[in-house]
């Protein structure tokens, strides 16, 4: 069934009670307050402390009975310089719902830790592609559920096409938008982040499909990329980014390839972009070698917590 179809044919069910019990499945808002909202300025991506997002990846999808403890959110957050979980909770084969226990203990790890948790749809084994009927179930399940949570924000769908030197096609970009009017609907103040590419798009590719994205708010919204150099060298990086903050949108690496070298946190940090490791946690738990390896490199950056790499009570660069 190809995507188009597919979206007609589910059309049909989004008044059926289950729809409308779903809706409106909110997770309690907690005693201790979550971390405050993203910020949107002059087309860069901040946290409510002015920094930016450095995080971890981690695919619940593929992995839904891996262990977490709160023990590794603190360490994260107070000990490793980072601020944000990136999670892909389900697949298009996964019922939509299936990871919500999981889900909710990350909510609430990263609220006690102090980090951004961004939640959204893996590809599976379907990368480069996307299910309508999933993206839609996913979001009217999820999106009610933690649209009171500030610190979760919301991924439309990881890598739904695998271009980065070419717009996306008219059908990805009317399933982005429609997927925005969906969560705006049962989440009107959540962070939503777009596009999602499996690789640094040229400048081209990425101020064309933001052209084609009419009605998007984004002083609160954002777009991902992979931080992999196949259509852009990481070199290259503020060129694409400036067809982003030209246009006063904020971009973000969503996944940092495993085998990155550590000296690549650097081009990043150089760029003043975010960036989300895709090795740590899902290869490596080992987060003092994550620790000595930018010491080597010479990479730092101002953290929301702790002492490493710098002083959070004493450095002031985001």
């Amino acid at each position: 069934m190809t995507k188009r179809i597919a979206a007609l044919a589910f059309a049909g069910l989004l008044g059926c009670g289950e729809q409308e019990i779903r809706a409106i499945e909110r997770l309690p808002v907690p005693a201790s307050p979550d971390r405050g909202p993203l910020q949107v300025r002059d087309g860069d991506l901040l946290t409510d402390k002015g920094t930016r997002l450095r995080g971890a990846t981690l695919g619940v999808d593929t992995s839904p009975g891996v262990a977490f403890d709160q023990a590794l959110f603190d360490e994260l957050s107070h000990a490793s310089g980072l601020n944000a979980f990136h999670v892909y909770l389900e697949n298009y084969e996964d019922e939509s719902g299936a990871n919500a226990e999981q889900a909710d203990r990350l909510v609430e790890f990263t609220s006690k830790a102090g980090m951004y948790l961004v939640l959204g749809i893996g590809g599976g084994h379907m990368n480069g592609d996307f299910v309508v009927e999933k993206v839609r179930s996913f979001w009217d399940f999820y999106g009610p559920r933690y649209a009171g949570r500030t610190h979760v924000v919301y991924e439309i769908q990881n890598q739904p096409e695998l271009t980065c030197d070419a717009v996306f096609s008219a059908e990805t970009l009317e399933m982005e938008r429609e997927t925005y009017a969906r969560i705006r609907a049962v989440a009107p103040e959540s962070h939503v982040v777009f596009l999602s590419y499996n690789a640094i798009p040229t400048a081209e590719a990425l101020g064309g499909a933001l052209d084609a994205l009419d009605g998007v708010d984004w002083s609160n919204a954002s777009v991902a990329f992979h931080g992999t150099p196949k259509c852009v060298p990481s070199a290259e990086l503020l060129h694409t980014l400036s067809a982003s903050r030209d246009r006063g949108v904020a971009a973000f690496a969503s996944e940092v390839p495993n085998a990155a070298p550590f000296s690549e946190t650097g081009v990043f940090e150089a760029a003043r972009v975010g960036w989300i490791n895709f090795h740590w946690v899902v290869q490596d738990r080992d987060l003092a070698a994550f620790r000595d390896g930018h010491d080597s490199a010479g990479v730092s950056w101002c953290p929301d917590f702790g002492t490493w790499p710098q002083d959070a009570e004493r450095c002031t660069a985001p």
